[in-house]
């Protein structure tokens, strides 16, 4: 990989980064911040680093989620 394709890279991971706070910046619920960005292909590792959590909250915050989900359709 070149120079230049690295710092693109690098661009494109904060650009995202960015985008993505911007996205949940207006958002109150924690659970609600959680479910858009994993909705957005964020990974939970990602979540943690872009919300400033542990990557266990944001994975028993999914895991809620989804059971939640599951609860509705029965």
């Amino acid at each position: 990989m070149s120079k230049a394709q690295g710092n693109n890279d690098e661009r494109l991971v904060i650009i995202s980064r960015l985008l993505a706070l911007s996205l949940v910046k207006d958002v109150k619920s924690k659970q609600e911040r959680v479910k858009l960005l994993d909705l957005a292909g964020f990974t939970p590792s990602e979540i943690a680093d872009l919300l400033d959590v542990k990557t266990g909250t944001v994975h028993v915050t999914l895991f809620n989620i989804r059971r939640a989900k599951k609860k509705s359709r029965k």
